[in-house]
């Protein structure tokens, strides 16, 4: 039998009503059917009136002074960008964007936000590359010295014990290091790398 409540919200008869029932965010989580005996009251988070439909992309909550169903945006499981660039988060709650935040993604590690899109600030963005450039090319150049060190070549060729095949090789990476100190790394990140010699 279903029961009626009085304006208390106790249970004027024995019976059995349906409930829509919240959980500790005040979200709609489904119904079910109870018992409740005559002045008793509904089992906590739970509410008579039923809850509408959610939109697309919404989720049903209930209001803060618990007497309406509100619906909101639900942007759970997506991505969020803040537009002080540091970083992004996922949307773990129900509800608007948080302030600070966008769903738009930057398109590189140099963009900032104008208010209303991110903007790369290519200022920022080739300083960086011609400083990746320039940690590059001191580490080719010293791989090649490295080289032609471990085998001695310079000490070999001062005092005139090199043999041809070895000059031959030495002059290689002579040349090979002549092309990388003429690499322009003002350039980056457009710049074409000389080859090394085969070894």
């Amino acid at each position: 039998m279903t029961t009626k409540f009085n304006d208390k919200g106790f249970a004027e008869s024995d019976g059995i009503v349906i409930v829509y029932v919240i959980d500790s965010e005040r979200e709609y989580i489904g119904s079910l059917t109870t018992n409740v005996s005559t002045g008793t009251s509904l089992p906590g988070d739970s509410y008579l009136d039923k809850p509408p439909e959610a939109k697309v992309g919404h989720a049903i909550l209930r209001s803060e002074d618990g007497k309406s169903w509100i619906q909101v945006a639900d942007y759970r499981g997506q991505t969020i960008y803040a537009i002080d660039g540091s970083g992004p988060r996922v949307v773990t709650q129900p509800g608007d964007i948080i302030d600070g935040y966008t769903l738009l993604e930057p398109s590189t590690a140099y963009d900032e936000w104008n208010s209303k899109k991110w903007v790369t600030d290519t200022d920022a963005e080739h300083a960086a590359a011609v400083t990746a450039a320039n940690a590059e090319k001191k580490a080719r150049i010293d791989a090649a010295n490295d080289y032609m060190n471990d085998r001695q070549w310079p000490g070999k060729v001062a005092l005139g014990r090199l043999k041809d095949e070895e000059k031959a090789q030495y002059i290689l990476w002579l040349d090979y290091l002549d092309a990388l100190e003429a690499v322009d790394t003002s350039s980056a990140p457009d710049i074409n790398w000389p080859t090394a010699p085969e070894v």
